[in-house]
């Protein structure tokens, strides 16, 4: 498949990065979401969380994802994140990710000292469904989600948007633009080619995209490309690359680079 990188405005990497030393300074606990929030988001202190202070953290924030409270997990996010469409975005994908199903709870599995100011605690959250995934917690100057979805649903559908935008605009140019991987160029001429691919296959007025959940064995998430094509519906899987502020997109219907290959 070709893969085409997309630059973020990733202010620092520090939170997915660096050697730690692994300090499991309390046992690993279960904890319940509280049926309301119980605290106001609060992702500045000048002191460490404790093991029991952090759960109770993640049990309003896991509440805040059940109940998509927006600005309760606006402050949690990067700096370059904090808008109401990046959370919605994580928000949605959570919902899909779980089945629909809330979270009902969360299982804290280590805690990681990573210096003498800065720590990280990870967590399994749990859906009434038995579907389970990782979050972490993570402090040094602030306090920060980190996931997947967090980080990245909203540029991966960010890109998408363009994408498809240009497609429908039959826009080449605005397409390479969009595909245009560090200092690589996408031609326009190889744009050209992806927009006729995708007009062989669809209406492209009807180009639309959903979320399909995280792909396995990689950091990634599936999407499904729909439309229709004289009135009958079609679909085209894709899949955003994610990792070191970059989301990358995988679709063969457009042509690779050949450094790519």
């Amino acid at each position: 498949m070709t893969l085409f990188r997309w630059m973020l405005p990733l202010l620092s990497s520090a939170v997915l990065l660096g050697c730690s030393t692994v300090s499991d300074r309390s046992p690993t606990a279960e904890i319940v979401p509280s049926p309301q929030v119980v605290s106001s988001p609060n992702s500045e202190r000048d002191t460490l969380l404790t093991a029991t202070e952090a759960d109770a953290l993640m049990a309003d924030v896991i509440n805040a994802i059940n109940t998509e409270d927006v600005l309760y997990l606006m402050p949690y996010m990067l700096e370059r994140d904090r808008y109401q469409a990046n959370v919605e975005a994580a928000i949605a994908d959570y919902q899909t990710y779980f089945a629909g199903a809330p979270i009902e709870r969360v299982q804290r599995e280590r805690v990681e000292q990573l210096g003498a100011s800065s720590q990280r605690f990870e967590y399994r959250l749990y859906g009434s469904n038995g579907i389970s995934k990782p979050i972490t917690l993570y402090q040094d100057q602030s306090i920060r989600l980190v996931d997947e979805f967090f980080l990245y649903s909203h540029w991966a559908k960010a890109m998408l948007d363009e994408v498809i935008a240009s497609i429908q605009a039959s826009d080449a140019e605005q397409l390479a633009r969009a595909l245009t991987a560090d200092d690589l160029p996408y031609p326009v001429d190889q744009a050209e080619t992806a927009i006729d691919r995708y007009g062989a296959q669809f209406d492209v007025d009807t180009l639309d995209y959903r979320f399909a959940g995280s792909a396995e064995n990689r950091n990634g998430f599936n999407y499904v490309i729909i439309g229709s094509q004289n009135g009958q519906p079609r679909e085209h899987p894709v899949t955003v690359i994610y990792g070191d502020g970059l989301v990358g997109l995988q679709d063969n219907l457009i042509p690779a680079l050949p450094s790519a290959n």
